[in-house]
């Protein structure tokens, strides 16, 4: 459903199984539905087209979209590119023995490296052209999501990092410790869902304690660790202001915050 200015409803669509997370590109909204990915013209919800994965696997993670092709990673194993207009489908690889499925997929600015986490506990880099691995990182646990931002690719690994890499070659530029297992008596972050964000130099960790934790993004050196003055929801969002960033509270509430007193 899409709302216009006033808020009324523009349209509605009802899924045939159950939607998955949204991607807006080219006019058209394009939304996983089972093993269907489909796309609605943003103007009236008509739809466009349907594509149909290979066996009945669902299509939960939005897909990545660059220069009129949509790039799909799905249940099935298989890395998609499709013609953003018709739906129609350009290549397509298999690699459901390599990494299984695919959780999320951004293309970098310059739309050279496709970057996608795979369920085989490794980050790809790999070729908008023709789906070809250009360099896998062993996370060594899943990566649950991942942000492309500027040239890097930066995550959290439940094995106790987060992790900036180069998008480019997927050479790791730094790891920041945030769990030491009880080894030297650090002081554990507490667990990650929420999607690392960026905004200029710094990036935004939230952690299931309600704690925002602010790391330089050149070299993931900590820089703060803030306690929210509220109960938040898995998400943060930068503003275009610095230093400012959205909320979601358990109360149901949107807090907007200023995080001020950080390094020059």
């Amino acid at each position: 459903m899409l709302c216009l200015a006033d808020g009324r409803p523009a349209w509605r669509a009802a899924p045939r199984e159950a939607f998955g997370a949204p991607l807006v590109h080219g006019g058209r909204l394009l939304v996983g539905d089972g093993a269907d990915l489909a796309a609605f013209e943003l103007t009236d919800g008509v739809l466009a087209w349907r594509y149909t994965i290979h066996g009945t696997a669902g299509i939960f993670y939005a897909p990545a979209a660059r220069e009129g092709t949509v790039f799909l990673g799905a249940g099935d194993g298989h890395l998609t590119a499709l013609n953003a207009e018709s739906g129609a489908v350009l290549w397509s690889v298999d690699r459901a023995d390599r990494w299984q499925y695919l959780r999320q997929l951004a293309v970098t600015v310059d739309g050279r490296v496709l970057v996608a986490g795979g369920y085989d506990d490794a980050v790809y880099g790999l070729d908008p052209a023709d789906g070809a691995i250009l360099w896998r990182y062993d996370a060594g646990n899943f990566v649950n999501s991942l942000l492309v931002y500027d040239g890097g690719v930066y995550f959290w690994s439940p094995t106790g990092w987060v992790i900036g890499l180069d998008a480019r070659t997927g050479a790791r530029r730094w790891r920041t410790r945030t769990h030491w297992f009880g080894a030297d008596g650090g002081t554990d972050w507490s667990p990650i869902i929420a999607e690392v964000r960026a905004s200029g130099r710094w990036l935004w960790v939230l952690d299931m304690g309600h704690q925002l934790h602010v790391l330089n993004r050149a070299d993931g050196h900590a820089a703060a660790a803030l306690d929210l003055p509220f109960r938040a929801r898995p998400f943060v969002t930068p503003t275009a202001e610095p230093g400012r960033l959205v909320f979601g509270t358990v109360a149901g509430e949107v807090a907007l915050v200023r995080v001020a007193m950080l390094p020059p």
